[in-house]
Order: C-alpha cells, then sequence, then structure tokens
C-alpha cells in the first residue's frame, strides 16, 4: 500500500542559513520526525537527514531519492525506529519510508544552499 503525505514543501527560506530544522508527518497512525541540519564531518556544505519513526510495528527502511528517482541514500531502521542517512549536497529529494508492505512517501524536501 503506498501512502503520500502532500503537500511538497521547501524547508528554508533562502534567507534562513544553516540551522538544523525539524519536521513531523503523520499517515496512517505513524508519526515521522524528520531532522536535517548541517554535517559536521562531511565536506562543507553538506547535509545530514535523520528522524523517528513513531508508532506501532515501526520496522523498515528509508530511501532518499534524488529528483530523477536514483536512490541516493538508504538505510534501515533501528530497534527505536531511528535513522540517520549519509549526508547529501543541497537539491531535491524525495523520502520513502518502506514500513512492514506499506510505502510512505514524504513531499519532496528541498534542502538549500548554506548561507
Amino acid at each position: 500500500m503506498l501512502l503520500r503525505v502532500s503537500p511538497s514543501m521547501s524547508l528554508w527560506p533562502p534567507s534562513a542559513g544553516a540551522a538544523t530544522r525539524q519536521l513531523l508527518f503523520s499517515a496512517e497512525g505513524q508519526d515521522i520526525d524528520l531532522r536535517i541540519g548541517p554535517a559536521d564531518e562531511a565536506p562543507a556544505g553538506r547535509w545530514v537527514l535523520s528522524g523517528q519513526v513513531l508508532g506501532p510495528e515501526a520496522s523498515g527502511s528509508v530511501v532518499l531519492s534524488d529528483g530523477e528517482g536514483l536512490t541516493v541514500a538508504e538505510t534501515v531502521l533501528d530497534e527505536f525506529g531511528e535513522f540517520s542517512l549519509a549526508p547529501v549536497a543541497p537539491g531535491a529529494y524525495g523520502l520513502a519510508l518502506l514500513l512492514d508492505g506499506r510505502e510512505i512517501v514524504l513531499p519532496v524536501l528541498q534542502v538549500p544552499q548554506p548561507g
């Protein structure tokens, strides 16, 4: 079953700088806490996407894709439903959670240029 959370959104206005942002999404009894912040141990201008899936039976994986639908990063949820993806460059990304036969697709994430 495919669940889409909408609408598409931009995470920062152009002048917001490099602060960590936290977003909360809900879909079919699952809450997704998504945090996006500057990467500490990666080349300048990279961002880390991490978070936690809350709700019943939060097990599965997270897939980040670029604007062409190609997988950029993926990981498995830990025992607490938490995840952290490899640092990414600014751009538009799709984030999908694959949870026990369900796919939850978040709105397009616009990760900005730093500064």
